[in-house]
C-alpha cells in the first residue's frame, strides 16, 4: 500500500493533488503516476507528432485524384490541339518555295452551277499565263480525256474561249445538264507536255443542275 498524501498539499502541486485525490480509493503504483504525468505534460506542451501528420486516403475512397488525372489529360489534349492548329496554318500561309510556283486558286465554276456554259476564274499572277482543261469526273486527271481545253490565258476567260477536246465532236458548244466535271489549271510555262503539264495543278469537282437544260436549249446558246 502507498503511504497515503495528506490532503493538504501546497496549491499549484497539481501531481500530489492528483495523487492525494487516488489514494484515498485505490493504492497507485509509482509507475502509474509517472505516466499519467507524461501523459498531462504532453498535453499541456502543444500539439503532438501526430497532429502535423497528413492523413492519405486511399486511391479507391476519393475521386480527387481520378479528377486530377482527368484534368491534366484534358491540359494535354487541348495544347496538342493547339499546336496542331497553329501548324496547318502555319503551313498554309508559308511563301512557296523558291522555283516552285503558288498554288492557283479557282474561282469558277465551284460546287453547283445552273448554266452549261461557265465563266472560268481563277487568282491571276503578273506575268504568268494559264492552261485550262474540262475533264469528266472519272479517271486520273493528268490522262483522262479533255472534253474542253483553252491554253495560254488569262483569268477570266468566257466558256466560248474554250475548244473541244480531240475526243469532244467539234460541234459541241457546251457542258451536258445534270453532269459532274473537273476544272483543271495549271501555268502554261512549265515546259512539259502530255501528262506532265497537268501535273501541277489540282482538279476542282463542279457539276451541272438539271435546270441548265433549260440553257443547253435555249435558241443561240
Amino acid at each position: 500500500m502507498n503511504p497515503s498524501v495528506p490532503d493538504s498539499a501546497p496549491p499549484g502541486n497539481e501531481d500530489t493533488a492528483l495523487a492525494a485525490a487516488l489514494s484515498k480509493r485505490v493504492p497507485i503504483p509509482p509507475a502509474v503516476l509517472e505516466r499519467l504525468r507524461a501523459e498531462r505534460l504532453a498535453m499541456t506542451s502543444g500539439p503532438t507528432e501526430s497532429d502535423n501528420k497528413i492523413v492519405a486516403f486511399p486511391s479507391g475512397s476519393s475521386t480527387a485524384p481520378r479528377v486530377r488525372s482527368k484534368a491534366r489529360l484534358w491540359q494535354w489534349i487541348t495544347a496538342a490541339a493547339a499546336v496542331i492548329v497553329i501548324g496547318i496554318t502555319a503551313y498554309q500561309m508559308r511563301p512557296p518555295e523558291p522555283g516552285k510556283p503558288a498554288s492557283i486558286v479557282t474561282r469558277s465554276p465551284l460546287g453547283t452551277i445552273s448554266t452549261t456554259r461557265p465563266e472560268i476564274a481563277w487568282e491571276n499572277t503578273p506575268g504568268k499565263n494559264y492552261n485550262v482543261w474540262i475533264l469528266p469526273k472519272e479517271g486520273d486527271y493528268t490522262t483522262a480525256p479533255a472534253l474542253f481545253v483553252a491554253k495560254n490565258v488569262r483569268s477570266p476567260i468566257p466558256f466560248s474561249a474554250l475548244k473541244p477536246g480531240k475526243d469532244t465532236p467539234p460541234e459541241k458548244k457546251e457542258l451536258d445538264p445534270n453532269q459532274e466535271y473537273r476544272v483543271l489549271i495549271c501555268y502554261n510555262d512549265t515546259g512539259l507536255t502530255g501528262p506532265g503539264e497537268r501535273i501541277a495543278g489540282t482538279p476542282v469537282p463542279f457539276r451541272t443542275t438539271p435546270a441548265a437544260e433549260k440553257t443547253a436549249a435555249s435558241p443561240g446558246k
